[in-house]
């Protein structure tokens, strides 16, 4: 992959796809051939927003792209490395109740954007992009631009699709008085079906998630005091019947959550 290179990776199984990131931009999709062992491009000069974010779809690669009023999410032919399709972005209007807790000169601003696009998931063959603005959030369908809004709520913190096929959001907002909320969004009828209160400050560290057998697990490390020393550890599991956060859980456990074996996963690395 190079020396150095800074990589993501896209899609497992036998043959891995990993996004790799330029020295000066022009970032590469790579894919991992069997047969020969080795690692082929399949498309370069990329440019995505974010290296945190991509899917696979059947044999097209999701990869959000543009700022602003381009901001869009292109797909990639993982057969030929040609540009598929160029997906545009909703408009997201303003939340009424957001515009009254922002500071300085964005306050009162009722410009509506695309804003960004905080995750890229997978569901039941339809591809969802989970977009933001300092106004407004919403979850869309690609395919068909059905979208739901998620009005209040302004910061995507991390989300996911459950094993039961229900899209799992952790959301807050720029009110310093809002809690983290799980919200529930149904990606066949695009509804918000249930959202539940956390009680826990909103935060800026990144949160890992993950689905299980009937609903997903979220995990929140805190905040890193030193190499070893975190607070405000939390975990989540959520389905159907609500969300019960587990304290059995160290503070200083880790900062990332992987998929383990079974029904378990794997809490590891450090903020060095």
């Amino acid at each position: 992959l190079g020396a150095g290179s800074a990589a993501r990776l896209v899609a497992g199984g036998p043959r891995p796809v990993v996004l790799v990131k330029g020295a000066e931009g022009g970032h590469r999709l790579v894919r991992y051939a069997p047969a020969t062992r080795t690692w082929a491009t399949i498309a370069a000069s990329l440019d995505p927003t974010d290296m945190t974010t991509a899917v696979v779809a059947r044999d097209l690669v999701y990869l959000p792209v543009g700022q602003g009023r381009h901001a869009a999410v292109m797909a990639v032919d993982l057969n030929t490395g040609r540009t598929a399709a160029r997906l545009r972005l909703p408009v997201l209007e303003p939340d009424p109740g957001a515009l009254l807790t922002l500071p300085g000169p964005t306050a009162g601003t009722r410009a509506a954007g695309r804003g960004h696009v905080t995750e890229l998931l997978t569901a039941g063959g339809r591809v969802l992009a989970v977009s933001a603005t300092p106004f407004a959030a919403a979850v869309t369908d690609l395919a068909t631009h059905a979208s739901v809004s998620l009005g209040g709520y302004t910061q995507i913190v991390g989300a996911t699709v459950g094993g039961d096929g229900i899209v799992y959001i952790l959301a807050g907002s720029n009110d310093p008085a809002f809690t983290l909320r799980f919200l529930r969004v149904d990606p066949h009828t695009m509804r918000l079906v249930s959202v539940w209160d956390t009680g826990v400050a909103a935060t800026d560290e990144p949160v890992s998630a993950l689905p299980t057998r009937f609903g997903a697990v979220f995990y929140a490390p805190g905040v890193p005091h030193s190499l070893d020393a975190f607070s405000g550890t939390n975990v989540w599991q959520v389905d159907g019947s609500g969300a019960r956060e587990n304290s059995t859980v160290s503070s200083n456990i880790g900062v990332r959550m992987g998929p383990g074996r079974g029904d378990s996963v794997l809490i590891y690395g450090s903020p060095a």
